[in-house]
């Protein structure tokens, strides 16, 4: 139908550790996606979006990243309303 799905993903590597407000932080941004879609099967809710960003992350990082929410403490997602 012509719907749009715009991500901008930016990584900043930061430094020093989380438990002092430093490390890398990853933020993927959903911002000028089009609105949800009344027909067919398009529209992805936040737990869909947020293991499509996990399995995402799992791929391009070489090192095992575990499947639990910790995993997401450095990454913040953007996902627009609608």
């Amino acid at each position: 139908d012509g719907s749009c799905v715009k991500l901008v993903i930016t990584i900043d590597r930061g430094g020093g550790d989380r438990a002092h407000g430093g490390g890398a932080m990853c933020v993927f941004d959903f911002s000028g996606t089009a609105a949800h879609v009344d027909d067919g099967n398009w529209n992805a809710p936040r737990a869909i979006t947020m293991a499509a960003v996990i399995y995402s992350l799992r791929c391009l990082v070489d090192e095992e990243i575990p499947l639990n929410s910790g995993c997401l403490e450095p990454v913040r997602v953007v996902i627009p309303a609608g």
